[in-house]
């Protein structure tokens, strides 16, 4: 049986396009056959020990992010390095002109940066999984890769609609 990584998906409490682009994903994620996780989040301002727990269950933290990151997200992160001790299972996902400010020690974590003015999809998650592989321990099986490829494109794809969209941009 071919294996399907497990995935926390975070956003930042006060972001509705990082919200609303994680809860989409869980979704896709859900009916294509991946375990998928969000923060528990509901009126907390910290996370919480089922937020823990969903990230310790996880084989990925993945955060598309539109701002700079959050305490909490920041948190977060530090949980999944702690219990991963492995940056390229935490993605950090985020429109370039933004990877200045989200405020995060690049050791802990990979980042990926996307341009959608000057790049496509395909080319953002071609780079990822590039980083991915360079970084990754564990003998990874194709399956499992070829999955999170294709989580990745819709990710990054979401992503893109919304910044070429922005009101900011």
């Amino acid at each position: 049986m071919k294996r399907v990584p497990s995935i926390f998906i975070s956003y930042n409490p006060n972001s509705h396009e990082e919200e609303t682009l994680a809860v989409r994903l869980q979704t896709i994620g859900a009916v294509s056959g991946f375990e998928m996780f969000l923060p528990d989040r509901y009126g907390k301002n910290y996370v919480d020990d089922e937020t823990v727990r969903r990230i310790k269950s996880a084989d990925y933290f993945i955060i598309f992010a539109t701002n700079k990151l959050s305490r909490i997200v920041l948190e977060e992160i530090s949980i999944a390095y702690e219990h991963f001790q492995d940056p390229s299972k935490i993605l950090v996902i985020c429109n370039m002109y933004h990877s200045n400010s989200i405020g995060i020690d690049h050791s802990e974590m990979t980042l990926v940066e996307f341009n959608p003015q000057a790049e496509g999809v395909e080319a953002a998650t071609k780079a990822a999984l590039d980083i991915i592989s360079k970084k990754e321990k564990s003998n990874q099986n194709k399956n499992e890769i070829d999955g999170l490829l294709a989580f990745l494109g819709i990710g990054l794809g979401l992503l893109a609609l919304i910044s070429l969209f922005s009101k900011d941009e």
